[in-house]
């Protein structure tokens, strides 16, 4: 029988690794974790994270599939269907998109947010180019509460696509009202406003992010770019 002390103890010395972006150290501490207690469903799906986010997708999927036959959920349905989008298979993030959205309707104490989900269902739709259905789970994810940055961006790079420029401005300049300090909506901004050659508003949004990020080298040397423009 595990001992939950000794396992959640190992886990939370994971999490401490994990959310300093150091992934080989959480690594480590997990497979330390599964040798002692090979069917830990949480240090499966912690050392699945760790695996995407050091870009070794291929193991990642690996272990998904075998978590799969044992112990599906929502939060590994959405996982999975990450790693599947990084490998290009944007079918298959669709699919577990869809099914990570279906059982959080009959788990209880779902573990992950149903934004996030709907965000990657419009993922996969745009990369299949499929834009009239990004939009729709687009619109729905940033009516959520509370909002996050992502479907902002998402949406935006949509209408830009379908070359509705009012309509990628007005989502933007929602986006950065909501999330004023943001980096990349002032970046993303930037470059729309460059792309319809309104460079004084693209040098008018450069200006607001160097007020936030003062020693930003890049975004110094976009200003530097915008001025030989005007």
């Amino acid at each position: 029988m595990e001992n939950s002390n000794d396992i959640d103890s190992l886990l939370n010395k994971a999490l401490v690794k994990m959310d300093e972006n150091n992934w080989d150290a959480g690594l480590t501490i997990l497979d330390e974790a599964l040798s002692l207690y090979p069917h830990s469903v949480m240090a499966t799906l912690y050392k699945g994270v760790c695996l995407y986010s050091s870009k070794r997708w291929q193991e990642a999927l690996e272990l998904y599939n075998g978590l799969m036959k044992v112990a599906a959920s929502d939060y590994a349905y959405y996982s999975r269907a990450m790693v599947h989008g990084a490998l290009g298979d944007f079918q298959s993030m669709l699919d577990d998109s869809f099914k990570a959205l279906q059982l959080r309707e009959y788990q209880p104490g779902s573990s992950v947010q149903e934004e996030l989900v709907l965000n990657n269902i419009a993922t996969a739709y745009i990369e299949l180019d499929e834009h009239e259905m990004a939009i729709e789970y687009l619109k729905e994810c940033i009516h959520k509460s509370p909002p996050f940055i992502a479907p902002y961006l998402n949406l935006a790079t949509v209408y830009q696509k379908k070359g509705q420029f009012d309509s990628t401005e007005s989502i933007l300049l929602q986006g950065i009202k909501s999330f004023p300090h943001d980096l990349d909506l002032l970046l993303a901004l930037i470059d729309f406003y460059k792309l319809i050659n309104k460079i004084d508003k693209a040098i008018s949004f450069c200006d607001k992010a160097l007020n936030l990020y003062p020693d930003d080298e890049d975004l110094l040397s976009i200003r530097q770019t915008l001025l030989k423009y005007q």
